[in-house]
């Protein structure tokens, strides 16, 4: 590994910024990568950016998470950016407990992101009302998390949700053989990522035949960047079609892509949603967001109950309700 002085390792950094505000992936990563190996923490946390955002590399959030950590083992300034990492996981307890520790190192914008969660739950409002004072009595946040915050306490004031879905589930429309038989083939080729085609073939199938399956997987693939640039309002905008098209699953993707874009209320909402129409896989993720809160204990068995009592719960949400509910029962 060549080892650069200080001097030319500020210039690669600077060559590997002009790089990204270009969108040259290509030649930002090459470079971060070879500062990164330079134990540069910046870039370090750059590759995991890279890694966790589908920008240029295919998202692996194990990956993002190892570059993360060895960054703030080098800078601890990253707290905040690894409590991400575990968000999108699904991991929110290891969220939460990164961002106590950032918020213990002066990272005040940590509160708001413990807010979010905490404000799922109405019993947690006076928590939600310190943390969000920490971010409004700050002078090292952004604007934009001080008018968040002011946006947060004003609808908690005004015993407001603010969790709102707008998009309704609709009627799926029945798929001929025909069409069916076009489905299975571009699910074919987005399994053997052959993404561009597969994207190609679902865009048809999602216009002409109004497959609320293709609109799905055009959310997958815009979401995650498959074989094309990453982009969460186009996906956004197939997920709600296939939503309105009649698709139960992809209320849980929107959801998803809310949680990963830290629209913690949104996510909330749409997986309520999806309850509704019989998710069992919704209610785990309700069960382990009510979790966050120790207030909620009662609401999280009963829905872990509900998760093992459901005949159409697969063995995999069985088995995480069933750890889940012997943790409660063991901390009770």
């Amino acid at each position: 590994m060549k080892i650069y002085s200080e001097k030319k390792l500020s210039k690669l950094e600077s060559t590997a910024s002009e790089a990204e505000t270009e969108k040259k992936y290509k030649k930002s990563f090459s470079i971060n990568y070879m500062l990164a190996r330079n134990k540069v923490a910046s870039s370090m946390w750059e590759i995991g950016r890279m890694c966790g955002n589908s920008e240029f590399l295919r998202q692996d959030l194990n990956k993002a998470l190892i570059w993360e950590v060895n960054a703030n083992l080098k800078d601890n300034s990253y707290l905040s950016n690894i409590a991400v990492t575990y968000r999108q996981m699904g991991n929110l307890q290891a969220s939460k407990y990164i961002l106590y520790q950032a918020l213990k190192e002066g990272e005040d914008e940590a509160a708001l992101d413990l807010a979010k969660l905490y404000n799922i739950s109405k019993k947690e409002h006076k928590r939600v009302r310190e943390l969000l004072n920490v971010v409004l009595n700050s002078e090292n946040v952004s604007e934009y998390a001080l008018e968040e915050s002011r946006y947060i306490l004003k609808n908690i004031d005004l015993k407001r949700n603010i969790a709102k879905t707008y998009v309704r589930l609709g009627k799926p429309i029945k798929l001929n053989n025909k069409i069916f038989e076009k489905l299975v083939g571009a699910e074919i080729n987005f399994n053997l990522e052959n993404y561009k085609k597969a994207c190609k073939q679902f865009r048809k199938l999602a216009y002409e035949n109004k497959s609320y399956t293709a609109m799905d997987y055009l959310g997958k693939i815009y979401q995650y960047g498959l074989g094309i640039e990453a982009n969460y309002k186009i996906s956004m905008f197939w997920y709600k079609k296939a939503i309105r098209s009649g698709g139960i699953d992809s209320l849980i993707n929107l959801a998803f892509l809310y949680r990963d874009t830290q629209k913690i209320d949104l996510y909330f909402a749409y997986l309520k949603q999806a309850q509704k129409h019989g998710s069992d896989r919704a209610t785990l993720l309700l069960a382990k967001l009510y979790n966050i809160s120790a207030k909620e204990d009662r609401r999280v068995k009963k829905l872990l109950k509900q998760v093992l009592k459901s005949k159409t719960s697969t063995i995999d949400l069985i088995y995480e309700a069933k750890t889940l509910l012997k943790q409660l029962q063991k901390n009770s």
